[in-house]
């Protein structure tokens, strides 16, 4: 196991609409809005410890679809360190790349081989 790092795109929302299921599979969000050139680089890779670590911009924070996605691809302890010029809660949907950063990069950094499609289903 080693390193992975995945870049997520910005996206400032112009409207949107929440599928909400019980099924995560069936769940989504429907809407348009602007892909931004700015965005999140999220690297993650085994810790030593076997605990979780999730920085952004190099502070310690919590952010709850982190851990899930790394609960849903049995990952049992990462460092996720992510980096972005955007302000997270700012509308440009860090917490949404983030996500789909750790689920990119763990997915390869552990070696669960699931495709593009089971990753975005997870994040």
């Amino acid at each position: 196991m080693e390193d992975a790092t995945a870049f997520v795109p910005g996206h400032l929302t112009g409207f949107s609409g929440v599928d909400r299921a019980d099924d995560p599979t069936a769940a989504g969000a429907t809407g348009g809005g602007i892909v931004v050139s700015d965005g999140v680089r999220v690297t993650a890779r085994p810790a030593e410890d076997g605990e979780l670590t999730v920085e952004l911009n190099g502070d310690p924070v919590e952010f709850g679809p982190v851990p899930r996605v790394l609960r849903a691809l049995r990952v049992p302890g990462a460092r996720v360190e992510a980096e972005t010029p955007l302000e997270p809660e700012t509308g440009f949907g860090v917490t949404g790349a983030m996500a789909l950063g750790t689920a990119l990069a763990a997915n390869a950094a552990f070696g669960r081989a699931l495709s593009a499609d089971e990753l975005v289903t997870v994040a």
